[in-house]
């Protein structure tokens, strides 16, 4: 996907945002911008959006309680737990904000399938790039050469498969 395409869908996405906070706060008291607006809230006011208004806030309300899901699932090392927040984080990128593509969507179903893989989601912006996996170190082998091999079957080209381990801190990596 060309950048100047990509970043363009983007942006509407942001603006759609933007517009759905701007109805909601109408009927929500308090609320300084969208991730304000809790669930029960949006329930109860999401009549007054358009179905593609809806969708987008859908993803970023309940992106906020996935994100505080994940740090406790994190902080627990519930590593399964956080896997699965990963990829409904993934799933709504895809159905709800609608920025994923087939390219990401075949990463991330192909990483699934292996045992051992707790999640995965795209990352960035959307409209191509890259995903993320988490996996049980055991798996990180198998779900790396299926994530391959399904992937140049299917796109006729091999991805690039960066292995990293959470305890090697924040480092600039060179692609």
């Amino acid at each position: 996907v060309q950048r100047e395409l990509a970043a363009g869908e983007f942006n509407k996405r942001v603006r759609q945002c933007g517009q759905a906070f701007d109805e909601l706060s109408r009927h929500v008291e308090g609320a300084q911008c969208l991730r304000d607006i809790g669930a029960a809230d949006f329930e109860a006011h999401r009549t007054h959006l358009s179905p593609v208004l809806t969708r987008r806030a859908a993803h970023v309300v309940a992106e906020v309680e996935r994100t505080f899901q994940a740090r406790q699932a994190l902080f627990a090392g519930d590593y399964p737990r956080l896997g699965q927040l990963m990829t409904a984080t993934h799933r709504s990128l895809r159905d709800s904000f609608e920025v994923s593509s087939m390219e990401l969507d075949l990463l991330v179903e192909s990483a699934l399938e292996v045992e051992g893989c707790y999640g995965s989601r795209l990352t960035g912006a959307g409209f191509g790039g890259c995903t993320v996996i988490l996996a049980h170190p055991s798996a990180v082998a198998e779900v790396a050469s299926h994530v391959r091999k399904r992937y140049s079957n299917e796109k006729g080209w091999m991805p690039d498969v960066e292995v990293f381990q959470g305890d090697e801190g924040p480092r600039e990596v060179p692609l």
